[in-house]
């Protein structure tokens, strides 16, 4: 009797701590869970689309232009027979002036004509002559900045003073500089790169990185435009955007990118979980990629340690 008595309470001592094993093992397994759930959630994704990878700065551009100044050689009144903007060719009339009367002269009229071929303009502001594109990249560009200013536009004058300037042919057949002090550090941005432009009320142009300056913090690009029109050829100064166009693909953030048993690829969410695919590099351009590999719409994650220790962990 004594000896089945020990067995019974053998066996409910041994029961308790089965059920405390299995409590335990629950709990063990409910936190493992619950861990990985929390984990799983914190793992952020982006949609794969179909862009432009492209690095866009703003700034403000100097512009540099051949430009060729007529002064007046007597004093009257002015009489326009050209206007702002007009594309001209050499010899063309551009003005007439009505010389002063004196009791010494009689009154006569002077004409100007263009002495180049090119678009008259008015606005003159005594960097002519000054910044040229063949002056581009020997002067102190930063000091620039500092020295010219933008000139608010006026009206021809309609009186002029005997060797006073008076109007400017602006060359269009020869390519003008901008000179654009960006808004930030470059990225990838060098000499030779294609570039495209932006600016005023949807302005256009293309062009040409050729050379590239930074002082103290501020980052300055010399762009040869080689398809530009409207106030290019009028305004000193203009607000800008240089777009440096890699090329056009599945765009994602570099922080996707990841080596998998030596291959290189992204993880992409599913219904069923997470999924390591290999991809092709493209091109990259700071913290972004171009890839081929994945479908247009795949949720791509971005911080794929978490899926890692997800793999782990289960």
């Amino acid at each position: 009797m004594a000896r089945d008595g020990l067995l019974g309470r053998l066996q409910i001592w041994l029961g308790r701590i089965l059920l405390v094993a299995v409590a335990l093992l629950m709990l063990f397994w409910l936190g493992k869970q619950a861990y990985v759930f929390g984990v799983s959630e914190a793992v952020r994704t982006v949609s794969a689309q179909w862009s432009d990878l492209s690095a866009t700065y703003e700034g403000q551009a100097i512009i540099m232009r051949n430009e060729t100044v007529v002064t007046a050689p007597v004093s009257g009144s002015v009489a326009w027979l050209a206007r702002e903007g007009d594309r001209v060719h050499i010899g063309a009339p551009v003005a007439r002036i009505s010389e002063s009367v004196s009791p010494e002269k009689e009154q006569g009229a002077v004409e100007l004509k263009s002495p180049a071929a090119g678009i008259v303009s008015c606005y003159l502001d005594g960097w002519e002559g000054i910044l040229t594109p063949a002056n581009c990249q020997r002067m102190d560009l930063f000091a620039l900045f500092n020295a010219v200013r933008s000139k608010p536009p006026e009206a021809p004058p309609q009186d002029v003073e005997s060797g006073s300037p008076l109007f400017k042919i602006v060359d269009n057949l020869v390519d003008p500089c901008f000179v654009v002090k960006l808004d930030r550090q470059p990225v990838d941005l060098a000499s030779g790169n294609s570039v495209d432009l932006e600016w005023g009320s949807g302005n256009t142009g293309k062009g040409t990185v050729i050379g590239l300056q930074s002082r103290s913090g501020i980052y300055i690009a010399e762009v040869m435009v080689s398809q530009a029109d409207g106030d290019v050829y009028s305004e000193r100064i203009l607000d800008v955007k240089v777009i440096d166009k890699k090329c056009e693909g599945i765009v994602v953030p570099a922080n996707a990118l990841v080596t998998n048993g030596g291959e290189q690829g992204v993880y992409t969410r599913t219904p069923l979980g997470y999924r390591f695919v290999n991809v092709k590099v493209i091109e990259t351009l700071g913290d972004k990629v171009a890839l081929q590999g994945i479908d247009l719409g795949e949720a791509v994650v971005t911080n794929p340690g978490l899926v890692e220790r997800i793999d782990q962990e289960t």
